[in-house]
């Protein structure tokens, strides 16, 4: 079974490759989709497209953002969405989630660098070290 992910965060580029890589290299994503304000330049990630949101003004980006969850989210392909940030952009992935039925899941990043997260792909818990 395959499935493809959507991501929507905005973190620095050295941390959203890093977990988006994790991500990514999944034997079951075929692509993963992420949306963020710009694209990232500290490397390329493989099976990803960007859906970008560049308003400098953040209700212009909610809605960009939310406009390329609800248009992604209506895919059958995508199964999950995921997002790293849980304000504002974990609230915007919530409610396209909810509209569309999908899986939802939010990672939640402490200061210390430890993560806590539920696997978009399985059931168990697993912890990331930032």
């Amino acid at each position: 079974m395959s499935s493809e992910i959507l991501a929507c965060l905005k973190l620095i580029d050295v941390l959203a490759y890093d977990y988006l890589m994790l991500i990514a290299n999944h034997l079951l994503v075929t692509r993963l989709w992420i949306i963020r304000p710009q694209k990232g330049t500290y490397g390329e990630i493989p099976q990803s497209k960007y859906c970008l949101a560049p308003s400098s003004y953040i209700i212009g980006r909610i809605f960009q953002i939310f406009r390329h969850c609800t248009r992604l989210g209506r895919q059958k392909e995508v199964h999950a969405f995921i997002s790293f940030n849980p304000i504002p952009y974990g609230l915007i992935v919530m409610l396209a989630a909810r509209i569309y039925r999908k899986d939802l899941h939010l990672v939640l990043l402490a200061q210390t660098g430890i993560v806590m997260s539920r696997d978009p792909l399985d059931s168990y818990y697993y912890l990331f070290l930032g």
